[in-house]
């Protein structure tokens, strides 16, 4: 789903986050001058959102792994490998990777012949699952949520800056953990959903090593400029990280190259 960048916007909606970052300035070389207070609190429970939309997400896998419904997951997952790399239970990171599958699974993989349909809208409409209202509002975040590949700008006790590398932009995000062993520079892919006017990560969270920070930049940069899409490139830089989690003998620049 194409969603557009609101220029006059400041602050985050919830309702539909991906359409108003803090800034739409592609370039993330520009310092952030909004003061942050290393004294500011979360007013919700950052954890307790993360850890529901999890289980929300997981439920909708199950729904999808059932029958009749069985062979479009499995369809998705085959498409998924094919475009990140095909990872197997020895992968140190297999267990990270099929969590970024089933967010791709509900929220990125269209069901044949409904381009404009994810399967997540499926699960909300027809599985008969018993949403209370907490479980809609974060439906409803889930469904306007907002995945990449990001740059960590600025990190503070209670809120990072990221830039968006792939759409434009720079996003306000409470980590609640997100961020452990990620320093300013580093590049990840993520997803985003807003909750009153706060921005949140999802558990999925696929982080390139530091080491490879520029070369992931410039390969982002060549695909922008050769006009290749944002999941082209996602892709292409998972299946790089896989490489990198297999052989991390090998020298940096054979692994993340143009």
């Amino acid at each position: 789903m194409t969603r557009s960048f609101d220029t006059d916007t400041k602050e985050v909606s919830s309702a539909s986050i991906s359409s108003k970052p803090i800034s739409t300035e592609r370039s993330s070389s520009a310092p952030i001058t909004e003061a942050v207070s290393d004294k500011d609190s979360s007013p919700v429970c950052v954890s307790d959102l993360q850890q529901r939309a999890q289980e929300l997400m997981e439920s909708a896998g199950t729904w999808m792994a059932d029958e009749p419904r069985l062979h479009l997951a499995e369809t998705a997952k085959e498409w998924f490998f094919e475009l990140t790399g095909r990872t197997n239970e020895d992968d140190s990171t297999f267990e990270r990777r099929m969590a970024v599958y089933l967010e791709f699974l509900l929220f990125v993989w269209t069901l044949p012949g409904e381009p404009d349909k994810h399967p997540w809208e499926l699960f909300v409409r027809e599985s008969g699952f018993v949403f209370s209202p907490e479980d809609l509002q974060i439906a409803k975040a889930l469904d306007a949520s907002h995945w990449s590949i990001f740059e960590l700008l600025e990190k503070h006790p209670w809120e990072v800056y990221l830039s968006d590398l792939l759409f434009g932009g720079q996003w306000r995000v409470r980590p609640e953990g997100a961020m452990l062993g990620v320093e300013e520079g580093d590049v990840f892919q993520a997803r985003l959903f807003g909750i009153d006017d706060y921005v949140f990560f999802t558990q999925a969270f696929l982080h390139h090593p530091s080491e490879a920070r520029h070369l992931a930049k410039k390969i982002i940069d060549q695909d922008i400029s050769t006009g290749k899409s944002p999941l082209q490139t996602a892709g292409r830089l998972a299946h790089m990280h896989l490489k990198f989690d297999r052989y991390r003998r090998m020298n940096m620049r054979q692994i993340y190259t143009l």
